[in-house]
């Protein structure tokens, strides 16, 4: 056993403005004869500061040739890191083996940096790339899909005049109404040569709609089939475009489903010292424990029947794929909040945005980036998409456009990062529209309080208890009602949506 214990923080609390770190002390002693001390360092593993810190011996208060004694380190705080009460693991091992852990804390705050330029300058965007880890693309054309009619259509338009490829994310499937029209297409598509890769999410999927999954999961096995069969002369409607290509090109359908489980890369774990939790999913919980009067002791408890912030412990509360894209022949996309079912398209109020020009190239690399790493997580012998990356060239009355994925299982938090430096930046306004406003104390909660009390119009538009019940979820809104007395206080006005009297209209 390897014993890590006054574990000390300097300084216990600072502000993540990037203008420092915070420098630890630690006594490390061996339980066995004649070890020594071979190494001493920070996990940083559950956090977004890399994954460690080696620590070195203090020479003046270590005994030798043991190297028992004290160890001194320092971890940098960068700009824009997430406040909240950092639990740092300092661990320890010795020439035998053998393991420990000490347990240390920090509080970072949230301190936004008065340097920031305004949104829309030069200075900004570059920024803006920076924490998002892209970059503008100019010349694109969007247009937005706030008719449920028109975001159908068009997303049943570009499956129809796909010619080689359609690339397919949602988190849901549906397997009647509009998600039927949709896998319809898609299928045809796949039977007359086009190469269809849908990628979808494992636990909401198989609830919402497991025939949807099973009839693409069909098709995939005889598309495999028919590409083992010997091949014959193609026939004319599968038969390659120009472009001077002179092979068959391989049709069919390629499903993956998402399971957050594999992909996650989680630490080594040792069986005596357990795991910590993500930091930010630790904060969610002590979030829920401070509502239900629970006292600080209680903090490592694990919460049954609970998932973060309170809410509960549905699927794919932790990591999901939640994007919906829509990606034909490489060359026109769809992004967006609607899953494929009736409802978003009928009943309920959503956002899409058709594109073209230079950006779809981008949202053409994130989808496939995805797929190969599903298929490379879940071991499925696959084969990946081609990359096939035939944007429209840019249009001179286009306009600059970012495209931001997340990746959580790997802590890229870039989606957040965006919002926050755009949310730092505003000068005059910020308006929101959110399903729920579940933030415990939080990076994007501070920024949101900090522009409020700056004088900036901060207004959200969240559901109501009357639209909470219309998505079966009426627990996320007396969530956000738990969470809201912080932005009032602050100056940040929120509105409900009421829903419309007629159950049968639109919500």
């Amino acid at each position: 056993m390897v014993i890590v214990k006054n574990i000390q923080f300097t300084p216990k609390a600072l502000g993540n403005d990037g203008a420092g770190g915070v420098r630890l002390r630690c006594r490390v002693f061996s339980a066995h004869d004649f070890s020594t001390i071979r190494k001493v360092w920070v996990d940083l593993r559950h956090t977004t500061l890399g994954n460690g810190v080696e620590i070195s011996a203090d020479d003046e208060r270590v005994l030798k040739p043991s190297g028992e004694g004290d160890y001194v380190g320092e971890i940098p705080i960068p700009a824009g890191l997430e406040p909240g009460r950092y639990r740092i693991p300092v661990m320890a091992e010795d020439s035998t083996g053998a393991r420990g852990r000490g347990l240390g804390t920090f509080m970072v705050s949230y301190r936004r940096r008065p340097d920031l330029p305004p949104v829309g300058s030069e200075v900004f965007l570059r920024g803006l790339e920076a924490v998002a880890g892209s970059i503008f693309t100019e010349g694109n054309e969007i247009l937005a899909l706030d008719s449920g009619s028109d975001a159908l259509a068009a997303r049943l338009s570009l499956i129809a005049d796909s010619r080689r490829q359609v690339n397919l994310q949602t988190y849901a499937l549906g397997g009647a109404g509009a998600g039927t029209r949709i896998l319809d297409a898609l299928i045809a598509k796949a039977e007359a040569g086009v190469a269809v890769n849908v990628l979808l999410n494992a636990d909401t999927q198989l609830p919402f709609s497991p025939v949807s999954a099973l009839r693409l999961k069909l098709n995939q096995f005889l598309s495999d089939l028919g590409r083992d069969a010997p091949e014959g002369p193609a026939p004319p409607e599968t038969r390659p475009a120009a472009r001077g290509r002179g092979r068959r090109r391989m049709g069919g359908v390629t499903t993956l489903m998402f399971n957050r489980n594999p992909l996650r890369e989680e630490p080594e774990k040792d069986p005596a010292l357990g795991r910590l939790k993500d930091h930010w999913l630790q904060k969610l919980q002590d979030a829920a424990r401070r509502m239900k009067g629970e006292t600080a002791e209680e903090e490592t408890r694990t919460v049954s029947g609970a998932g973060p912030g309170g809410l509960p412990a549905l699927p794919l509360l932790d990591y999901a794929v939640h994007e919906k894209i829509l990606v034909s022949d490489g060359r026109l996309a769809v992004v967006g909040g609607r899953n494929l079912d009736d409802r978003y398209f009928s009943h309920w109020t959503d956002l899409d945005l058709l594109l073209s020009g230079p950006i779809v190239n981008h949202v053409q690399l994130g989808f496939l980036e995805g797929f190969a790493q599903t298929a490379k997580a879940s071991s499925s012998h696959v084969r990946l998409p081609e990359e096939l990356l035939d944007a429209e060239p840019p249009s001179p009355k286009g306009v600059r456009a970012l495209f931001v994925q997340s990746r959580p299982w790997e802590r890229r938090y870039d989606v957040m990062n965006a919002v926050v430096r755009a949310v730092e930046a505003a000068r005059k306004r910020i308006f929101i529209t959110s399903q729920f406003v579940v933030l415990p104390d939080c990076l994007l909660k501070d920024a949101l309080m900090d522009a409020a009390r700056r004088g900036v119009d901060v207004r959200i538009i969240t559901n109501s208890q009357n639209t909470g019940q219309e998505v079966s979820f009426s627990a996320g809104y007396y969530l956000t009602i738990k969470y809201l007395e912080p932005f009032l206080a602050a100056g940040v006005r929120v509105f409900e949506v009421a829903g419309h009297p007629d159950p049968e209209r639109p919500q």
